[in-house]
């Protein structure tokens, strides 16, 4: 006996043209060009209030700056975070603690890896974890790692050397 699935859907928030045309590139001839399959689920693309799942995708460059404005792009209780532009973020200095922010906001966190396929998987599994459970909550083993910061930004050798130098010789700013 064949077993029907019912059509999960997930919203997207952000800049996710690319993201959208990436997933659903096979179905845009035929008829389903909003769709795409997971782990044979079938997925429908709509608007972010009706879906299922919100997928906030989101680059690391503006989350220094605009940590506000991801929070309240999660609010809902089923949403999933993109990050993209990471390699960018790191030549900055920038660097994401992804247990940390994934506790702060109370959903998964993938990485956009560039080129490579494996972001694409870890966000379609985690959509797939995400639509599937009533609630996902994050656990982690300590608590106390909320208290910390999410990001912090990584200073360059001359600076390193300028606050060795203070120290050793007790220069105050």
């Amino acid at each position: 006996m064949l077993k029907v699935k019912s059509v999960r859907t997930v919203g997207f928030v952000g800049n996710d043209d690319l993201l959208i045309k990436e997933l659903t590139c096979p179905f845009a001839k035929t008829k389903q060009g909003n769709c795409f399959y997971y782990k044979s689920a079938l997925y429908r693309v709509e608007n972010v209030d009706d879906a299922c799942v919100r997928v906030v995708v989101f680059s690391a460059v503006e989350l220094y700056c605009g940590f506000e404005k991801l929070l309240e792009m999660c609010e809902n209780p089923k949403s999933v975070v993109y990050i993209t532009d990471c390699k960018r973020a790191r030549k900055m200095g920038v660097s994401i603690d992804k247990k940390r922010l994934c506790y702060m906001l109370g959903c998964p966190v993938v990485f956009d890896r560039g080129y490579l396929v494996t972001g694409i998987n870890r966000l379609l599994a985690a959509i797939h974890i995400v639509s599937d459970t009533p609630s996902y909550y994050t656990a982690l083993e300590n608590p106390s790692i909320a208290r910390r910061r999410v990001l912090s930004i990584k200073l360059g050798f001359i600076h390193k050397i300028k606050r060795i130098c203070m120290k050793i010789f007790g220069i105050n700013k």
